[in-house]
């Protein structure tokens, strides 16, 4: 079975964030950024993050508690 992403190639990076994402289920832009990503801004991790999520790697999802602007 041939299996090819589009428009991303993998880092090694990127093999390391989907073994913390394995290990921990879930994370925010800012937890994956400060534990994986941390040279790079809260933009550029979103746009990977995206490119993950087109190449059916990742699920995206957004909490109802940022949908609605945070904690009261």
């Amino acid at each position: 079975m041939t299996f090819r992403l589009k428009g991303m190639y993998l880092y090694p990076r990127d093999i390391e964030f989907l073994k913390y994402l394995h290990a921990v289920k879930i994370a925010t832009y800012e937890q994956i950024r400060r534990d994986i990503y941390g040279e790079i801004c809260i933009h550029a991790v979103g746009n990977r993050m995206r490119k993950f999520n087109g190449n059916r790697l990742v699920h995206i999802g957004i909490s109802r508690t940022y949908r609605q602007g945070g904690p009261s």
